[in-house]
């Protein structure tokens, strides 16, 4: 049903036939995982486009920004964006998976927009520390997760990540008075560093406790 969405002369004629399926299709993610806020269906060759429960001309579209990008690269790899609903809020990580035939010509492509608040949220639900501050930093040194909505696509270097090399496995820091450490580890999948702060006192509660009984 994609397919013939993405080729189709007339986007709104298959939309109305198949319509049912790809929202059905679409509505499994967005409904069963919080943190996944909307799914687009984009067809360059029609300027048309499917997000979550509705179809529209491309130009009638708000949420445009990830489209410039898109259309400077050359070739059908998937790839991740950090970047603002508008320009605005909230603030996604969005996947772009191009879609070509034959692997030549572009038709358009399947957006998938992380809502970051709901994703932080999933993530500090897994956390034992509270005081943790946890950071994703992708490959060009822009902050794309944050416990700190501030830092949101801020550059590390303006950061409490400024005195800490990236490129290792961490070391410590001091903020306003108090002593962090922090550990570092290198995405296997993606060109992302996670970093994660925790405050010195915490490794001294621990100690002390074992030793308390």
């Amino acid at each position: 049903e994609v397919e013939l969405f993405l080729y189709a002369g007339n986007p709104e004629q298959v939309l109305n036939s198949y319509y049912r399926e790809m929202y059905r299709s679409i509505s499994l993610f967005t409904t069963v995982y919080k943190h996944i806020d909307s799914i687009y269906i984009f067809s360059e060759k029609n300027q048309y486009i499917i997000a979550n429960s509705a179809g529209m001309e491309f130009r009638q579209f708000a949420d445009r920004n990830w489209h410039p990008l898109f259309k400077q690269r050359q070739n059908n790899d998937p790839w991740i964006m950090p970047r603002k609903r508008e320009d605005k809020y909230p603030f996604y990580i969005t996947l772009v998976r191009p879609a070509y035939i034959y692997n030549q010509q572009q038709l358009g492509a399947v957006i998938v927009n992380i809502n970051m608040e709901e994703l932080g949220q999933l993530i500090r639900g897994q956390r034992s520390a509270s005081e943790e501050k946890l950071y994703i930093v992708d490959g060009n040194g822009t902050i794309m997760f944050s416990d700190d909505k501030q830092d949101f696509l801020v550059p590390h270097e303006d950061s409490i990540l400024a005195e800490v090399s990236l490129a290792g496995n961490g070391g410590s820091l001091m903020v306003e008075g108090q002593d962090y450490l922090v550990s570092v580890a290198k995405s296997q999948v993606f060109d992302w560093t996670y970093a994660s702060v925790l405050p010195v006192q915490h490794y001294q509660d621990k100690i002390h406790g074992q030793h308390t009984f």
